[in-house]
């Protein structure tokens, strides 16, 4: 019989057999990525439940994550293509952040951010863009659905800051809850 995960087997088959079109071979669930799991958890510790919406699972395969606050995280897109799915998934209260004086990233903002979080959500996006590293750079910044729209002069952020705010591992120290659950809060 056949078994394991290989698929040489099965298309060896479908050719003596004479099919042509069947599922293409894929690497399984999406809960078995680390880094997707990591997002995931991330999003399930920090949105009380009921307030999940569609695009926030979408945002999940899209982009660097960066956690800059228990309230306030950001995607950032990493080329041209995840820069126009991200367009497709902003929603009203999303903050939209990009450098227009130089190619770069995307970056959309969810949560309530205090002022230094949006400043350090756009230094992020001058970090991955194509601006200078060095010296002030100008950042449009608005907030979709509001009259909220304004232009930053800022610095690139050090790249270990923005490693420090990563999503991905970043619970690989912390210990298993009893039984193995997640606990989340209905708030």
């Amino acid at each position: 019989g056949i078994s394991g995960r290989g698929r040489k087997d099965q298309m060896r088959l479908a050719a003596e057999w004479g099919i042509k079109e069947y599922p293409t071979p894929s690497g399984g669930c999406l809960l078995t990525d680390p880094h997707y799991s990591d997002k995931l958890h991330d999003l399930f510790i920090h949105l009380p439940i009921g307030q999940e919406r569609v695009s926030d699972i979408q945002l999940l395969q899209i982009g660097r994550h960066l956690r800059v606050s228990d309230d306030f995280k950001v995607v950032v897109g990493r080329d041209h293509e995840e820069n126009e799915m991200l367009e497709t998934l902003v929603e009203d209260g999303d903050w939209w952040i990009e450098t227009p004086e130089h190619r770069g990233p995307l970056t959309i903002g969810r949560g309530t951010p205090n002022e230094a979080e949006i400043v350090t959500a756009a230094r992020i996006s001058v970090r991955y863009g194509k601006a200078p590293k060095e010296g002030l750079v100008r950042v449009l910044v608005k907030r979709l659905g509001h009259a909220e729209e304004r232009t930053l002069e800022v610095d690139a952020l050090p790249v270990a800051e923005i490693e420090a705010m990563r999503v991905q591992n970043i619970f690989a120290n912390v210990p298993a809850q009893p039984g193995g659950k997640l606990v989340r809060s209905p708030e």
